[in-house]
C-alpha cells in the first residue's frame, strides 16, 4: 500500500538579496529565464569549485547566454552571449593545457560550444556559421558525454544527440530525423554522424554504458517526442564510430509518445547493467543490461513525464529503487502533479503524492542525515494569493514525512535540476539551485538567482551522494555509491540470534556484533530498519548491510523460523457435494506423540488430530502446546466432484420445430445413469420441443441430482436452467 507523507515545514533565517554569509551567497542575472542544471568546477584554482549554467528564451539572442559564478562569494567571473537558448548543462574538462578545465555547453540552433573556463572566450563552435543550421540539418544539440579518445589526440571525445526542429508545428508529423554525433574535443570537428534507425526527431541525451561487464560500450538513445511516437534503443558504440545505427535494438516501444528523459543505470557488484527507461506517457520500464529483457513497467494513466527517473536507495532493500514525478492530463494543460517511488526489486509502488504544481524538473536522492537511507528532493512551484513561490522539499521515507529543505521564495523553477555537492572542500554538503525571479509570469524574462546554501546538519554521506545533479552525481546517467562489499568478517564479528518463542509471533531478534573496520557506522536492514539491530520481529528471512565510515560493507542474511512444523495428511474429499464426511489429521512437531498434552480444537468442535467431518473449502484448527503457544493454521478439503460434470444445449430453431436438443456429461465417479422426464434414460437426448425437462442423475455414490433444463426457440435467443436439486438416494431406490 503506497505512503502519502505528512509535510514539516521548517523555518529558515536566510536573505533573499546579495551576500547571505560566508558560506551562503546569491547571484542574480538579469533578462533570461533558465531550464539548464548547474555543474560545478574550480575555473579560478581558489580551491572552490565555481558554478555554470545557461539561459536564455527559444528563439532569442542574448547577452546572458552562459554564466560562470564564483563558488567561494557568488560573484561573476564571466559571461557569454549565446545565438539562441543554452538549456544544456557544463561538461568539463582541460583542451587549452592551462591547468583549469575548459566548459562545453549544447542549446538550440545548433550550439555546441567549447568555452575557456578561465575567462570564458570562445574555444570552438561546432555550427559558427551565421546561416540557419536547419538548412544543413542541425537543430538542437543535447547534453553530451564523453567517451575515450578515438580521434588519436589522447583526448576523450564526446557524444551528443542533435534534433528537435523547434519551429515545427504541433500538428506537423513530418519532422526532420534525429542523429547521433561523435565531436574531437579539441578541435570541434565532426568524427562520426549516424541517422536514427526509425528516422524519428530525437531530444533524448545519449548514455553510454558497459551492459554486462565485459568492457563493451553501447549507446542508449530515444526517439519520438511529445506528440510523435518513438522507441528506446540500444546500439553498440562501435558502430556510431562507423557512422551507422542499423544494428540498433529497440528495447521499448510506444505508438503515440517518444522517449525524451535519458536513462539510468545503475551496476551490480558483477558489472552488469539495470536501466530505468521513461517514455512520454510517464511509462518507465526496468531493463536488465544482461539481456535487454525488461524486468517490470509501472505506468500510471494519463499522465506525462520528460523528468529523468531518479535513483537511490530509498527502500533499504539492497537493491536501488527509483522515483518519479509526473504530470496529470496532456502538454496543452496539465491538472496535477505526482511524486511516485516504486521500489526498484519488485516495480511496487511503496509511496505516491501530490504536491506542487508546474513540476517538470527531475530530482535528486541524497542521504541528508546519514542513516544509510536516501532521501528524495524536488524543485517545487507553488501558486499562492496570485504569486508563484519555490522551495525544495525532501521526502524521507523512513519517519514517511515531507521536509522543507530551502526557504519559500517568491519564483518559479521549471525545469532545473538542484546540484549537491561539495563545494568548498569542507565536511558538510552543499546545494546550488535556480529559480526564475518573476512570480507572476512561470514563463518571463526576469532574470534568474542562483542559490549556494551550505547544509550545515549535513555531513557528507559515507557512500557519496546518489543523485546530486541533472544525469546523477557524475552526470552520465549512472547512480553513484563509493561502498565495497568487503565480504564475511569485514565488519561484523558474531551474531546473537534468539528465533521466536511461537509461530505468527514477533519475538525473534538478530543482534549483531559490529565491532571491526572503521567506526561509525550505518545499517539498513531488508525490512527497512536501519537500527543496529532487528527486536520483536517475526519469523523470516533478514538480510543485513552494514556500512562503515571507509566505504566498505558487509552483507549478512539471517532466517529465523518458527518453533513448530504444522502439517497435514489423510486429506479426503466428502463423498458428495455438500457432504460433511471429508477428511484430514493435522500434526505438530511440538506435538509427537499421542500422549501429549496439546489441545486440539477443530472450527466444528472435534478435539483430537484426526477429524472426519468436514465439509469441503477451507477447514481451521487451533492447537495449545504444553508451552502456551497457540497456533491457528487452515487445510484446504477438496471439492468432491459433481454427478453431473457439464451440459451442452441447442435451443428449437423455430417456433413449433422439435430439433432441440440437452446434452450432459458425468462429473467424474463412476457409474453414472441418468433419467429424463421424456423416458429416455441416455446422456443426451434429441428431437425436442420448446419446453421445459427434467433429468434425474446419480453415480456411483448415494446421491441424486435433479436438473430442469428449459428449451426456448432460435428466435428467442435465451437459455434458462431452474435450479438444480441434490437428494439423497433412499436405500430401497435405484436411478
Amino acid at each position: 500500500m503506497p505512503i502519502k507523507m505528512k509535510t514539516i515545514l521548517l523555518t529558515f533565517s536566510l536573505g533573499i538579496c546579495g551576500m547571505l554569509s560566508a558560506q551562503n551567497w546569491q547571484f542574480f542575472i538579469d533578462s533570461i529565464p533558465t531550464l539548464s542544471s548547474p555543474r560545478a568546477c574550480d575555473l579560478n584554482n581558489d580551491g572552490v569549485k565555481d558554478i555554470v549554467f545557461g539561459g536564455g528564451t527559444d528563439g532569442v539572442y542574448s547577452n546572458n547566454g552562459i554564466m560562470a559564478v564564483n563558488g567561494h562569494d557568488g560573484t561573476l567571473l564571466w559571461k557569454r552571449p549565446a545565438r539562441n537558448e543554452v538549456f544544456g548543462s557544463a561538461l568539463f574538462l582541460d583542451i587549452t593545457n592551462d591547468g583549469i578545465k575548459d566548459v562545453f555547453m549544447v542549446g538550440r540552433q545548433a550550439q555546441l560550444l567549447a568555452i575557456n573556463g578561465q575567462n570564458g572566450s570562445l574555444i570552438w563552435d561546432y555550427f559558427p556559421y551565421n546561416v540557419n543550421p536547419g538548412d544543413s540539418g542541425l537543430y538542437n544539440f543535447y547534453n553530451p558525454q564523453w567517451i575515450d579518445d578515438v580521434s588519436g589526440d589522447g583526448v576523450p571525445d564526446l557524444i551528443v544527440a542533435n534534433g528537435g526542429d523547434h519551429a515545427a508545428p504541433v500538428w506537423e508529423t513530418n519532422r526532420p530525423p534525429g542523429h547521433l554525433m561523435v565531436v574531437n574535443t579539441v578541435n570541434g570537428n565532426l568524427i562520426a554522424k549516424a541517422v536514427v534507425p526509425d528516422s524519428a526527431e530525437t531530444y533524448c541525451s545519449p548514455i553510454v554504458v558497459d551492459l554486462n561487464g565485459t568492457g563493451t560500450k553501447h549507446v542508449l538513445y530515444g526517439t519520438g517526442g511529445e506528440t510523435l511516437g518513438g522507441s528506446f534503443w540500444v546500439c553498440p558504440l562501435m558502430s556510431l564510430l562507423n557512422n551507422t545505427l542499423a544494428p540498433s535494438i529497440p528495447i521499448v516501444s510506444d505508438a503515440n509518445f517518444g522517449f525524451i528523459a535519458p536513462a539510468s543505470f545503475y551496476k551490480t557488484a558483477i558489472g552488469e547493467a539495470f536501466m530505468y527507461v521513461q517514455s512520454y506517457s510517464g511509462a518507465v520500464h526496468k531493463i536488465k543490461g544482461g539481456d535487454l529483457s525488461v524486468q517490470w513497467s509501472y505506468d500510471l494513466p494519463n499522465t506525462e513525464s520528460s523528468a529523468q527517473p531518479v535513483i537511490g536507495n530509498f527502500t533499504g532493500n539492497l537493491s536501488p529503487d527509483v522515483f518519479l514525478s509526473l504530470a496529470k492530463g496532456t502538454s496543452s494543460g496539465y491538472t496535477d502533479y505526482y511524486q511516485v517511488m516504486l521500489d526498484g526489486s519488485s516495480g511496487q509502488v511503496v509511496f505516491k503524492d501530490s504536491i506542487g504544481s508546474l513540476q517538470f524538473a527531475s530530482g535528486n536522492a541524497i542521504d541528508l542525515n546519514n542513516d544509510g537511507r536516501d532521501e528524495a528532493v524536488l524543485s517545487v512551484n507553488y501558486f499562492e494569493n496570485g504569486y508563484w513561490k519555490h522551495r525544495l522539499q525532501s521526502f524521507d521515507f523512513v519517519s514517511q514525512t515531507i521536509q522543507t529543505l530551502t526557504p519559500t521564495v517568491a519564483g518559479v523553477n521549471l525545469g532545473s535540476t538542484p546540484l549537491f555537492a561539495n563545494i568548498d572542500g569542507d565536511a558538510n554538503v552543499d546545494l546550488v539551485y535556480l529559480v526564475k525571479k518573476d512570480s507572476l509570469n512561470p514563463t518571463g524574462w526576469k532574470g534568474v538567482y542562483a542559490r549556494k546554501l551550505e547544509l550545515n546538519n549535513t555531513s557528507f554521506p559515507n557512500p557519496g551522494i546518489a543523485w546530486g545533479s541533472y544525469l546523477g552525481t557524475i552526470n552520465t546517467g549512472e547512480y553513484f555509491n563509493t561502498t565495497t562489499n568487503c565480504g564475511p568478517g569485514s565488519l561484523i564479528s558474531s551474531v546473537n540470534v534468539t528465533q521466536p518463542t511461537c509461530n505468527g509471533t514477533a519475538t525473534g531478534s538478530i543482534i549483531p556484533t559490529v565491532n571491526l573496520g572503521t567506526p561509525p557506522y550505518t545499517y539498513v536492514w531488508s525490512n527497512g530498519s536501519t537500527a543496529a539491530q532487528l527486536s520483536n520481529v517475526p519469523a523470516g528471512t533478514y538480510t543485513l548491510q552494514v556500512t562503515d565510515n571507509a566505504n566498505c560493507y558487509e552483507i549478512l542474511t539471517t532466517t529465523l523460523v518458527d518453533p513448530y512444523v504444522i502439517s497435514f495428511g489423510g486429506i479426503v474429499s466428502p463423498t458428495c457435494p455438500g457432504d460433511t464426511n471429508g477428511q484430514a489429521v493435522v500434526n505438530s512437531s511440538g506435538c509427537p506423540c499421542m500422549f501429549s498434552t496439546c489441545i486440539f480444537l477443530w472450527e466444528n468442535g472435534i478435539t483430537t488430530k484426526p477429524n472426519y467431518t468436514l465439509g469441503e473449502g477451507w477447514a481451521t484448527i487451533s492447537i495449545t502446546h504444553p508451552d502456551g503457544c497457540v497456533v491457528i493454521d487452515s487445510v484446504f478439503i477438496p471439492y468432491s466432484s459433481p454427478v453431473v460434470g457439464g451440459s451442452q444445449i441447442t435451443n428449437v430453431s423455430c417456433n413449433g420445430f422439435n430439433d432441440g436438443s440437452i446434452q450432459v456429461s458425468p462429473g467424474g465417479a463412476s457409474g453414472f445413469t441418468c433419467s429424463w422426464s421424456t423416458g429416455n434414460a441416455t446422456p443426451i437426448v434429441t428431437s425436442l420441443a420448446a419446453g421445459t425437462y427434467t433429468l434425474y442423475a446419480s453415480d456411483s455414490r448415494p446421491l441424486l441430482r435433479t436438473m430442469k433444463p428449459v428449451l426456448t426457440p432460435t428466435m428467442v435467443l435465451s437459455k434458462s436452467w431452474q435450479p438444480e436439486e441434490l437428494e439423497p438416494i433412499p436405500t430401497n431406490q435405484t436411478a
